[in-house]
């Protein structure tokens, strides 16, 4: 027995031998929440106390009914009881590497509960894994196996599989990936029940996965330019849901920055997004902008939303920054038009353009405060919009700081039938804990009122959330055989 034992202590002494250069980095946040959520139910009305002709008309309190040939009544939507729900959420990451040079294992997972009332979204998916996968990184190459992610100028996408990155320079690198798929934003598969009913139509009928290659290449100056193909087919490989590709690039020309961004679906044969914005500054802390931008939605080809061919829109925007000499003002002002393609949706001469204008400011007194304030006008087809804000911050130190925050926006209803004014506001504050963690705390409460013929529904909301962050353990190095 007691051979026995020594021969174990040994086994454990040799095998924490090479463990000694191994570590971990383990971090995550904690998250609660209480949300009001209002909600509508259905009611009915004489169709002798609405107003208007047609299938839809209005009752006296404003919403617009449905009122079916030859009924007795017609049907709408008003304000039903006010839902309160407490969502909790846990992610926590890991990072360990010194395993060899260029090993690295990095996991992300996530945990949710929702107290109270269940209405809250993706509620019933309680827990997923974000990122799980092994990394060898080369100077001169990179492999990933795993659970992972890309986020390029096609946006943000999980995956189930392979990823490799080639380095041939210093200014060039290569990069292809693929593997099964869950549903963008979703950690679940295209079938799943989380935000899809497998009983409608418009519910995917089989799983996918996707394949993509990118190339990204940098110039002395600064400018940089990437290209990227991608799609997501069918596992059966019946169909495609999607395929792209996209350009995104920044120049440096003398002074001036350009960036561009240009986007294909050959799903739907067009251009769905080109932007470029040139930024130039005229002075120490002065610049000016001007950006142009086209822009046409898209669906995958799943869903049954891309069969209503939805329109795009042209827009242009310039605008001017100023910061004072020692960054104690700063202010934007911007501005832009927008021309909307006709949808020929068969509702008579609607308008189809819209413009902006918005300003920022900014004073910063002394290093513990600093005040925000803006306003935004928007105008549209169908609705418009102006929003105020204001917030003020105090960070007396590097430990603790606590600030307020106030919002007013008034939105007008579809084709200006009535208005909504939204008021609001709250307190924040937080602890910081040198060098490992961070306690967090806001509370707000918003109140809606109405005018004209818009629809007395109650909107009203009270938000409170509490939020820990952790980060504890070394940083990687190269030493210890951490990514680079």
């Amino acid at each position: 027995m007691i051979a026995r034992a020594r021969v174990a202590l040994l086994g454990l002494a040799a095998a924490a031998l090479p463990a000694a250069a191994q570590q971990i980095r383990v971090g995550g946040a904690t998250v609660a929440q209480v949300v009001q959520l209002p909600t509508l139910t259905l009611d009915s009305i004489p169709v002798g106390s609405t107003t208007g002709t047609g299938e839809y008309r209005l009752t006296p309190n404003g919403y617009v009914a449905w009122c079916q040939s030859g009924a007795a009544y017609c049907l709408y939507r008003k304000s039903g009881p006010t839902l309160t729900t407490a969502p909790v959420w846990q992610d926590l990451e890991l990072n360990a590497w010194g395993f060899g040079e260029g090993w690295r294992v990095y996991g992300q997972v996530r945990y949710r509960a929702t107290a109270d009332d269940q209405a809250w979204p993706m509620a019933s998916q309680r827990f997923s894994v974000l990122a799980a996968f092994v990394e060898y990184d080369h100077v001169d190459w990179r492999a990933r196996l795993g659970r992972q992610f890309t986020q390029n100028g096609l946006g943000y996408y999980n995956y189930d599989g392979l990823d490799a990155l080639w380095r041939p320079t210093h200014w060039l690198d290569a990069e292809v990936y693929g593997g099964y798929t869950p549903m963008e934003a979703v950690n679940a598969p295209y079938t799943n029940t989380v935000i899809t009913d497998q009983t409608s139509p418009p519910a995917p009928n089989d799983n996918a996965w996707m394949m993509g290659a990118r190339f990204r290449g940098w110039w002395q100056n600064g400018s940089s330019l990437s290209g990227i193909f991608q799609f997501i087919d069918r596992t059966d490989l019946r169909g495609l849901y999607a395929e792209q590709a996209a350009l995104n690039g920044l120049f440096r020309a003398g002074r001036a920055t350009i960036t561009g961004d240009v986007q294909y679906d050959f799903s739907t044969d067009q251009f769905n997004l080109a932007q470029a914005k040139v930024q130039y500054p005229v002075a120490p802390q002065t610049g000016v902008f001007v950006e142009a931008r086209h822009y046409i939605p898209i669906f995958q080809l799943w869903s049954i939303w891309a069969v209503f061919s939805p329109v795009g829109y042209n827009e242009g925007n310039v605008g001017a920054f100023w910061n004072s000499p020692r960054g104690v003002f700063g202010a934007t002002v911007s501005g832009g038009w927008r021309n909307y393609q006709n949808a020929t949706a068969g509702v008579g001469q609607l308008r189809t353009n819209g413009w902006r204008v918005g300003t920022d400011v900014t004073w910063h007194p002394d290093p513990q405060w600093v005040m925000r304030a803006g306003y935004h006008y928007d105008i549209g087809p169908g609705a418009a919009e102006s929003d105020g804000d204001f917030s003020v911050r105090w960070d007396p130190n590097s430990t603790v700081y606590a600030g307020i925050f106030a919002t007013l926006f008034q939105t007008a209803y579809e084709y200006e039938q009535g208005w909504g004014t939204v008021g609001g506001g709250g307190v924040t504050g937080g602890v910081r804990f040198a060098g490992w963690g961070r306690l967090a705390a806001d509370v707000g409460e918003y109140r809606n009122t109405y005018g004209g013929n818009a629809p007395q529904t109650n909107w009203d909301q009270f938000r409170a959330s509490l939020r820990f962050e952790f980060d504890v353990g070394a940083f990687p190095d190269y030493m210890t055989g951490a990514v680079r």
